[in-house]
């Protein structure tokens, strides 16, 4: 596929991430990775202090679930203005769009304006995570962008590392709005970088094509934020929410995605369909470690995040290795989804027949390593199969995709939380015995895509 940036002369001349032309851009967006994971998992770590001193214990799952319900919105939004306008403009707002939602949650008075700026921030994060598939299109040659996405996924291995660590020190010290103040500090100069960058990508103008979606991911967001609201209630009045939620998101999806995605159409449909399922059942098991570990066989929470590391640290492998050349011409995905389904295997092995630690920290580090090798390869895919001109709707495609497939995979999880009582084993063998069928199902419906940089 040939970019209309002329990046297929740059592919010939086998510059590297690293090279003159595209250091600082390599760099910031790294940089800007690194920010918004660690703005996510330090105030993941820190929300059960933040509500508990704006006493809103009552509004704590919305907190969650308004910036990924409103993320939605700020896809589409973002796909939709990038095709018309470029990625420089979408990028800027997106960007002023998360910092706003930061300054504002960092200096609420009460728990519902944290909500209100968390939203803010939702949209704007929305916006930045799929202009930045349209920058990787647009700046970088095809021999490029498998790299790119290894420095993405190492974008997001040290705050895994030191996010809960330093979210405590913050806390303690300064106090939790600093953990949202600092960090628009920090977006701003890296934000200026990219920005300047950007000034050298070239895009042909397109004539404004009718918004048809954005309606659709406001109802779709809605959705989500009714999934994820009501999974990670105990209340009985939420079951309610929780049908009507999925009940949405199943009617909704087959409009916000490709035709044939459903139905495993090949190509594109059937790439989206792929990435949902991957993700689906590696965040799906994300949220089940740390009770696992810390309920059934009493890890402590410091130790509990250094076990969970194991799988950001294998995320980082398996995207580096799918960048590498050696591989190329290989189903990428499969491989993954097998190595997802293995450490599932084992995760569950260890749970019926030898009940300890290792076996479970050797699974988690296998299903990263998957998530790694597949999730980085399918999303090279997709852009080798995007036209110039629908990259920033393609994009938004992807990320909407995530958003809906991990929404219903988490409300699987939170519906076994509520209708079991706590401490039933029972959990954690539907929840693991879930993602092992879907990572095996996935490994399946990816044998037929096409190689990898082919």
């Amino acid at each position: 596929m040939s970019d209309s940036n002329g990046a297929s002369s740059s592919a010939s001349r086998n510059e590297g991430l690293f090279s003159k032309e595209y250091r600082l851009l390599s760099c910031s967006l790294v940089a800007m990775t690194a920010l918004v994971a660690f703005e996510a998992l330090a105030v993941a770590t820190a929300m059960p202090v933040i509500a508990d001193r704006l006493s809103g214990l009552g509004l704590y799952a919305l907190a969650y679930a308004g910036p990924m319900a409103a993320s939605v919105v700020g896809m589409a939004a973002a796909g939709w203005l990038s095709d018309a306008r470029g990625p420089r403009p979408v990028f800027l707002i997106g960007t002023i769009g998360f910092a706003a939602g930061l300054l504002i949650a960092g200096m609420a008075p009460t728990m519902s304006v944290l909500v209100a700026g968390r939203v803010v921030q939702g949209i704007g994060g929305g916006a930045i995570s799929v202009v930045v598939y349209v920058i990787v299109a647009r700046a970088y040659p095809e021999t490029l962008r498998p790299g790119v996405f290894a420095l993405f996924s190492a974008g997001w291995v040290v705050p895994s590392l030191l996010g809960p660590a330093a979210s405590g020190l913050i806390v303690s010290t300064l106090g939790w709005r600093w953990l949202f103040l600092l960090i628009p500090a920090l977006v701003v100069p890296v934000a200026w970088v990219i920005n300047g960058a950007l000034r050298h990508v070239a895009h042909d103008r397109q004539p404004f094509a009718r918004p048809r979606q954005l309606g659709w991911a406001l109802v779709a967001a809605l959705a989500v934020g009714l999934v994820h609201a009501a999974a990670h209630s105990h209340r009985t009045a939420h079951w309610l929410g929780l049908i009507v939620g999925l009940a949405g998101l199943i009617l909704i999806a087959p409009r916000l995605l490709p035709r044939g995605t459903l139905t495993l159409h090949q190509g594109l449909p059937r790439v989206i369909a792929v990435r949902m399922i991957i993700g689906a059942a590696f965040f799906a098991s994300e949220a089940f470690i740390p009770l696992l570990l810390e309920n059934e066989h009493g890890l402590p929470p410091a130790l509990t995040g250094i076990a969970l590391s194991l799988g950001a640290g294998g995320w980082f492998v398996g995207a580096w290795l799918q960048g590498r050349p050696r591989l190329a011409g290989f189903r990428l995905p499969v491989m993954g989804l097998t190595a997802m389904g293995a450490g599932l295997a084992v995760i569950c092995g260890s749970q019926m027949a030898w009940a300890s630690i290792p076996p479970i920290l050797i699974g988690w580090a296998l299903v990263g390593l998957g998530m790694g090798l597949g999730y980085a390869s399918l999303s090279v895919l997709t852009l080798a199969l995007t036209p110039a001109e629908a990259q920033g709707s393609t994009g938004a495609t992807l990320k909407q995709a995530d958003a809906l497939s991990i929404a219903l995979a988490l409300s699987v999880g939170g519906t076994a939380i509520t209708w079991l009582p706590d401490g039933d084993p029972t959990i954690y063998a539907l929840c693991f015995g879930f993602t092992f069928l879907l990572a095996c199902s996935g490994a399946s419906i990816a044998a037929r895509l096409p190689r990898a940089n082919t």
